[in-house]
Parts: C-alpha cells; structure tokens; sequence
C-alpha cells in the first residue's frame, strides 16, 4: 500500500510540474489562451491531490506512533504493577509470628518446690530452653543466645539445639559451663531471627532497650547464679 501511494504522489508531482512549465509557456502566446486555462485548471488539481496524499501518509504515521507509545504506556504501567505486587506481599512472608520462651532447670523445680519467677541455677544445674512459635513458620531463621551480667554480654554455644519442623526450637546449656564460677544476677537473652536481620538485633541488646520487629524478636530470663 505504500508502495503504490509513493508511485502515486511520483507521477501526480511529475504531471504537475510538467503543466506549469507548460502555462509559463504559453503565457507568452495569446493565441493559446484556452490551452493555458486547461493546463492551469489542471495542474491545480494535481496539486490539491499531491497534497491530499500526503495528509493521509502523515496521519497514518502519526496514528502507529500513537499506537506504539499507547502500547508502550500500557506495559510500563504493567510492570510497574507486577513490582508494586512483588513488593507488598514479600515483606509479609519474611514477618515472623510471635514466639514464647519456655525453660526448664530451675534450682528449686529440682527441689521440688514451687518455682519464683527468679531462674535459680547452680554450676551442675541443666537448663533447657524452647521457643514455641504461635504459628509455623516458613522459611529460614535461627536462635542466638546471650547471657548478660551488669554491663558485659557473652555469647552462650548451647550444648545441644534442635530446631522442629513448626520453627520451634529446643537448647540445653550445663550453668556450670557457660555461667562461670562467680555467682550473681543474670539474663538470658534469646534471639530469634531470620539470617539477614540477626547481626541487627545482636546490635540492639548494646542499646537501652532492644524492641522486637517483624523479622526478628529478642526473649529474656532473670536468673541468679549460686554456687
């Protein structure tokens, strides 16, 4: 089609510029002056049309660019959705559900008394600890454990950990080895996290007070350490 209106627009220019040679011409002999009008009415018609076609060729382009910045307009704002979508609901899936911390070990559940709400441990008291979540919980995350005496704070190894399928975990420590010999008050210090929020929340318990966010949580225990 834009073949045939170029040959189109070639002959109608050709034509055109032939019948005005021609007028300029036969100006020059009154003799001719019907011919003259005749080429003249001519060449104006050809002209009117040349310029016809080339309104239409120019709408035409102007219309298929106006389709592609359309479609291009539409797939931008496509993208942008699909982004959009990404980013609201990934934070969702990293949130972690809120976890309880349960221990076992205390000085005087060995003797048989009802337990304080002060963690009684001795050097050959086992202290177990577990970390229930409300909920399960996908993907990855881990425990660090603290113990804090004044203004020091040690990192604890457990001895044993275990961690259940639900993102629950399970930790026994001997006191005797991970709280020294020197007796005096304690905190333990829990931390559950995912991998990339852990060194945040280890930083935190420098400060005055370490508050829990969505990807990670911090849980204590007040003990006394006796010989």
């Amino acid at each position: 089609m834009a073949n045939d209106d170029d040959d189109l627009l070639a002959r109608l220019g050709s034509a055109a510029r032939e019948r005005e040679h021609e007028a300029d011409r036969e100006l020059l002999h009154p003799s001719l002056q019907l011919r003259d009008a005749d080429a003249l009415r001519e060449a104006i018609v050809a002209q009117a049309l040349t310029r016809q076609l080339t309104q239409k060729r120019a709408q035409k382009h102007v219309g298929l660019s106006l389709s592609r910045a359309r479609v291009w307009w539409a797939s931008g704002i496509a993208a942008a959705a699909a982004a959009l979508i990404i980013w609201i609901v990934r934070p969702a899936a990293e949130t972690l559900p809120q976890y309880s911390l349960i221990h076992r070990g205390s000085l005087e559940r060995e003797r048989g008394v009802p337990a304080s709400d002060l963690l009684e441990l001795r050097p050959s008291s086992r202290l177990e600890l577990e970390l229930k979540p409300r909920s399960d919980v996908p993907g990855p995350v881990q425990l660090h454990l603290f113990a804090r005496r004044a203004d020091t704070l040690s990192q604890l190894t457990p001895d044993a950990l275990e961690r259940s399928a639900s993102g629950g975990f399970r930790a026994s420590l001997l006191a005797g080895r991970h709280f020294g010999a020197a007796p005096g008050k304690l905190t333990i210090l829990a931390i559950v996290c995912r991998p990339e929020s852990c060194e945040q929340a280890q930083n935190a318990l420098g400060g005055p007070a370490a508050s829990d966010t969505d990807t990670w949580q911090v849980l204590s225990i007040d003990a006394v350490y006796k010989e």
